[in-house]
């Protein structure tokens, strides 16, 4: 597996992530991938919100397909991927969320998991693997470590045959990524429609053309 993943890059080193990277992962999601994501800019980064994803990021970590890209002038964490194993006869939903804000986040990524009923869709599957996230530093965007990373996970999962990847894409530059590496769509959800309880957009900067897309990919 590792031999898909590891090895110099331009100027950068990928290696899978270990749990001694691990609270390193986290503190490079604090500062780049809570904040800038899509949906979390749009609701507003707070503590609360991180130490609540932290927590899915950790469960994430336990199926070991998840690595990095370290540069190698600073040994500073320049990108992560995450990626789970989602099998069929398994509870898919993720651990119970307290914060609100956390939560509005989450409607979305449920709802839309849900509707595209992946398993339904491909019945003859037992598995597949799931893009919970990728991040880049900020000091290292637009050099193309994010396909990189993209390439790289797909020879891993390839190489593991597994028969489909799924990935919620919330960043028009992601899902410009995906059409063009072969996802096709199932289903998409825009932040504007989503409101509180009081009828409030949870998402209130949100433009008319934002959206979060579910899309797959066969292996």
């Amino acid at each position: 597996m590792a031999e898909h993943v590891e090895g110099e890059w331009k100027s950068f080193v990928f290696r899978m992530a270990q749990p001694s990277d691990y609270p390193s992962i986290l503190a490079h999601l604090r500062q780049n991938f809570y904040r800038d994501e899509p949906l979390c800019r749009h609701i507003g980064y707070e503590d609360a919100l991180a130490d609540e994803f932290d927590t899915f990021v950790s469960g994430a970590f336990n199926d070991n397909l998840s690595f990095i890209a370290v540069d190698k002038a600073t040994e500073k964490i320049a990108g992560v991927r995450v990626t789970t194993n989602v099998r069929k006869e398994e509870n898919h939903g993720l651990p119970p969320v307290n914060h609100k804000k956390t939560q509005a986040v989450v409607n979305v990524l449920i709802k839309l998991t849900e509707e595209a009923d992946v398993f339904g869709k491909y019945p003859k599957i037992s598995n597949y693997a799931d893009f919970f996230l990728v991040s880049v530093d900020r000091e290292f965007r637009g050099h193309g470590l994010a396909s990189e990373i993209y390439e790289r996970a797909f020879n891993m999962l390839t190489a593991l045959k597994f028969p489909l990847i799924k990935c919620v894409f919330s960043s028009p530059y992601t899902q410009r990524i995906a059409r063009k590496r072969g996802f096709i769509e199932l289903g998409r959800s825009y932040f504007q429609d989503w409101r509180d309880e009081n009828g409030d957009r949870n998402f209130p900067d949100a433009t008319e053309d934002e959206y979060a897309v579910l899309m797959v990919k066969e292996l």
